[in-house]
């Protein structure tokens, strides 16, 4: 949190932050050596905000909300005798994921299945979109 309030604006860069957490750490962590600077923040948004300043922490949030948004467009507009059972799998391993982004450090692949999952349900709420206005002339 003190590395994005004093790089506000830009951030650190990206895989920057153990260059700038060393001027962070107190006298207890010294004591433990060299090898306490962490390269991660202890959840996504804190480190989006810290490597990528407030526009790339504006930007997460801005993209967590639409496909939050684009599940209530799918959920909202199901066929109910036409189920799409993908809509549940995919809104469930979306939240889950965001829920661990919570407390956890970002993990390559974790992040991949959570942002592939992301963008699946932005494209199912587009295709059903595009068959209601079929549908509709």
């Amino acid at each position: 949190m003190r590395i994005w309030r004093e790089h506000f604006i830009f951030g650190v860069g990206i895989e920057n932050l153990s260059n700038f957490s060393g001027e962070f750490r107190n006298q207890t962590m010294r004591i433990w050596g060299l090898y306490t600077l962490p390269d991660k923040s202890h959840n996504m948004f804190l480190d989006f905000f810290a490597t990528g300043g407030l526009f790339v922490g504006l930007a997460w949030i801005v993209f967590v909300f639409l496909v939050y948004k684009k599940i209530y467009f799918l959920l909202k507009n199901i066929d109910v005798k036409n189920q799409n059972g993908n809509i549940y799998v995919f809104s469930t391993i979306w939240s889950a994921w965001i829920f661990q982004t919570l407390f956890s450090p970002s993990h390559i692949v974790l992040d991949a299945c959570g942002m592939m999952v992301g963008g699946a349900l932005i494209g199912l709420a587009y295709k059903i979109k595009n068959e209601k206005k079929t549908n509709a002339k």
